[in-house]
């Protein structure tokens, strides 16, 4: 069961950062994703994007530490209830991190639209990384402007994701 609220994005913003430094022992690196990344007025569930410094089987343990409850885990990603908001946290890699960072940030429409263009290039995207269709071999993607540059994409900033407007956007970052 997973709780979704609606708050204010300064307060997202100070649930997240809490909950990042109970557990930030946990992580190689972290940041957060979402509506917060996005800069959204109004959050409803905290989205986060990390590379872990430890196995992904010890997250549980760090978590209750931190005094928030599993909801759901699935190796890659875990469902969190911290102080009555629900964390999602992407477990990523140093060669794909840029892949989980654009998926955990969303929103789903931009994400949608990189799936398409990924497919018409003969790629598949999804929030494990960038893959070959042909073999199914990781393409690296450490950063968003890699991704930008693989799918011939003006990046856009996440604050501008979504709004259907143009302005931001720049040439692969």
């Amino acid at each position: 069961m997973s709780k979704k609220t609606k708050i204010a994005l300064a307060d997202g913003e100070k649930i997240a950062r809490k909950f990042i430094d109970l557990t930030s022992d946990f992580y190689e690196r972290v940041e957060v994703g979402g509506s917060i990344r996005r800069r959204s007025p109004t959050v409803h569930d905290i989205d986060i994007c990390a590379i872990p410094r430890r196995p992904v089987s010890e997250f549980g343990d760090t978590v209750q530490r931190a005094g928030g409850k599993m909801i759901r885990f699935g190796g890659e990603y875990a469902t969190i209830l911290f102080q009555n908001v629900q964390i999602n946290v992407l477990f990523s890699t140093p060669e794909t991190w840029g892949a989980g960072l654009m998926w955990s940030t969303g929103p789903t429409g931009h994400t949608i639209g990189m799936n398409i263009k990924a497919d018409n290039l003969g790629y598949k995207f999804n929030r494990t990384g960038i893959r070959r269709r042909s073999d199914d071999s990781v393409i690296p993607t450490p950063t968003e402007q890699d991704i930008a540059r693989l799918l011939n994409w003006d990046y856009k900033s996440p604050e501008m994701r979504g709004t259907g407007d143009k302005k931001g956007a720049r040439p692969y970052g």
